[in-house]
């Protein structure tokens, strides 16, 4: 297992990649910053991990499942939640 790191200031979440998770996301909507899109995340209890597009679109998408990293560097990043001290993933 991978220890939790507390990412980027998101506590609970560890940085996964710079992209999405090719799984079909559960929720979409608009957020102000990767921290509202962590909330969002929080107040569903199946979500394991978020991305948020910050290349001003501010879209955040949830998951409730993960599969396959798809990178995309620049545009977005994804997290995965901590459970503990461990990663759900």
């Amino acid at each position: 297992t991978i220890d939790c790191r507390n990412s980027d200031g998101l506590t609970g979440y560890t940085f996964s990649h710079e992209g999405f998770f090719k799984t079909r996301y559960v929720s979409s909507s608009i957020k102000n910053n990767a921290f509202d899109c962590a909330d969002d995340c929080d107040n569903d209890a199946k979500c394991v991990a978020f991305n948020y597009e910050y290349d001003g679109s501010n879209h955040c998408y949830t998951y409730h499942t993960l599969s396959e990293r798809i990178y995309d560097k620049g545009t977005n990043k994804a997290y995965a939640k901590c459970f503990g001290m461990h990663l759900a993933i």
